[in-house]
């Protein structure tokens, strides 16, 4: 049978343990979010250098 001190700090360890699991949930979101905002803004990128390049090929074309 667990003392009552032993209760208690099992009891804070829980706390302790939910609320690091709760900030390293918010920290992961967070991450996931920013990490969506670089892949679309690369996406972007990506689509405006192959704009790009089409537009200067037809360029290309027109003066040879």
């Amino acid at each position: 049978m667990p003392t009552p001190e032993l209760r208690v700090l099992e009891a804070r360890f829980m706390a302790t343990r939910q609320a690091r699991d709760a900030i390293t949930g918010d920290v992961l979101a967070s991450y996931a979010r920013v990490h969506d905002q670089v892949l679309n803004a690369q996406a972007a990128l990506y689509q405006a250098y192959a704009q790009h390049l089409q537009h200067t090929r037809q360029l290309n074309e027109v003066r040879a």
